[in-house]
């Protein structure tokens, strides 16, 4: 005699199939009825792509007439940067002042980005729908949202800059949300590191607001590196991830003014492993006798395990400094390492602060509908259809470089 499953009974399960409002009174089923023979479905849509945005869910968001601004209250696209101080002199007793030095300041301009998507469904369609036979348009709506703001990691900061030698072009001809793989950039990875397709970098292809990294002579737009985030390339060479190489950049970081707690790295699984590695010797667990044998007991299944106590450890962070992970990440061999300071500058004189990196909104989320019975009618379409049009309008902002790092170029 076989054994019973506990815990569910099918033929209770089938009579509440015929039973009152059950599925065979709410669908008729008729033989040589072709096409409509068992064609009955949930209303509910189950969609089969990873929308976590971990990216660009960690970047924080500001509204661009929230932030800093000055003359006439603007919209803050443009900023100003100051680098290069004077120099500090030492006359002697007596002596005459130093000469007068200009403080270099830049002018920066980011771009704003349409993030748009646009759908439909027709109105047989909905009708199905209606009738528990097909996707209500709301659900698609819903579903639609969810791969919009799954397309601004995609196709927009976690895409890898490439060099215009194959499909990579200048910020200012790219109207997508610019990469995060460019923003956190510099001269020397422009001028001697590779994209993640093993083409060389041109002139301007890691480019942003307006700037050339590579144009360092005087009066230049990075004149003195000044928009050079801290970056680890080893000229494209890749070589192995140590511990090393993440404190080196660390350290270069600290010396530019911020501090490790102030850090979050982003990568991708496989060197997340490789820094778990690092870090799991510390988390070594001999198991005590008091252990004892564990024992599972599934109803009449009997399954014991070996003496001891396995344990394992995955770090959520190295030497403090917390570990984002996400789908999609640019990679060489590894994926690379972005180590991201999204705390607040302030103006010590007017009191302002913004990130130092965040994503600046201009247009808020909205949503436009045309089809049946809306404003915009399916005569105007000149379809019988309902169409959704999602949009936004942003942009990636980085206000301290030198407070952003990558570490790039690296193998098991």
């Amino acid at each position: 005699m076989g054994r019973v499953a506990q815990g569910f009974n099918w033929a209770d399960a089938m009579d509440d199939m015929f039973g009152r409002k059950g599925l065979m009174e709410k669908a008729t089923f008729e033989s040589g009825d072709l096409g409509r023979d068992n064609r009955v479905f949930g209303e509910v849509l189950w969609q089969q792509v990873n929308t976590a945005t971990p990216l660009y869910g960690l970047l924080p968001k500001e509204a661009a007439d929230q932030a800093p601004r000055d003359i006439n209250d603007p919209r803050p696209v443009t900023y100003r940067a100051v680098f290069d101080p004077p120099q500090m002199t030492t006359p002697p007793e007596g002596g005459a002042w130093g000469a007068p030095v200009d403080f270099e300041t830049r002018e920066l301009e980011a771009q704003p980005k349409h993030s748009t998507m646009r759908f439909e469904n027709t109105l047989l369609q909905e009708l199905f729908s209606q009738i528990q036979d097909g996707v209500p348009f709301e659900n698609l709506v819903q579903i639609g949202e969810q791969y919009l703001q799954r397309a601004f990691e995609t196709q927009g900061i976690a895409r890898a800059a490439r060099s215009s030698l194959n499909t990579g072009s200048a910020y200012g001809d790219d109207n997508a949300l610019v990469e995060l793989d460019r923003v956190i950039a510099s001269a020397g990875e422009e001028s001697n590191a590779t994209d993640t397709n093993g083409d060389a970098y041109q002139q301007g292809d890691l480019g942003i607001y307006g700037i050339d990294r590579q144009d360092t002579g005087a009066g230049g737009g990075n004149e003195a590196n000044w928009a050079d985030a801290v970056v680890d390339h080893n000229s494209g060479t890749p070589r192995q991830l140590t511990r090393d190489i993440i404190n080196q950049t660390v350290a270069s970081l600290e010396d530019n003014g911020t501090r490790r707690e102030n850090l979050v790295m982003f990568t991708g699984r496989d060197t997340a492993a490789v820094l778990s590695d690092f870090r799991n010797a510390e988390f070594r667990y001999d198991g005590h006798a008091e252990a004892g044998r564990s024992m599972g007991d599934r109803g009449q299944d009997e399954g014991e395990t070996r003496f001891g106590t396995p344990t394992n450890s995955q770090i959520s962070h190295f030497d403090g400094i917390p570990i984002v992970v996400g789908p999609h990440v640019a990679a060489d061999s590894l994926s690379r390492i972005y180590m991201l300071d999204m705390t607040m500058m302030t103006d010590e004189i007017t009191g302002e602060q913004a990130p130092k990196l965040s994503v600046e909104t201009y247009i808020p989320m909205f949503t436009e509908v045309a089809g049946l019975g809306e404003n915009t009618n399916t005569l105007a379409l000149g379809q019988l259809r309902n169409q959704v049009g999602m949009g936004i309008t942003h942009e990636v902002k980085c206000r301290r470089f030198n407070h952003q790092a990558k570490i790039r170029d690296l193998q098991e």
